[in-house]
């Protein structure tokens, strides 16, 4: 056996991972829609799924959108002193 042949015997490629890209939400509707009276973000990620049947789990859906809108709703506390 050769050098080469036992060096790709003892170190192989890495395997390929296909790269899954799954279609994100649009997280401004989805921002939007739950401004609704009577949507829930379950209610949304169940349309999602309904028009992207590969998209994400629940749970991912969630802690996505919570970490989108935690970046958009920002609020600055300003502290009032009287007088």
């Amino acid at each position: 056996m050769s050098d080469t042949e036992l060096e790709r015997r003892l170190f192989p490629p890495p395997p390929v991972v296909p790269s899954e890209q799954r279609p994100l939400p649009d997280w401004a509707w989805v921002h939007a829609e739950l401004r609704r009276p009577g949507v829930t973000l379950a209610l949304l990620w169940q349309g999602y799924r309904l028009s992207q049947p590969q998209g994400f789990q629940y749970s991912w859906f969630c802690e996505h959108y919570r970490a989108w809108a935690g970046k958009v709703d920002v609020v600055m506390r300003q502290e009032h002193r009287v007088g």
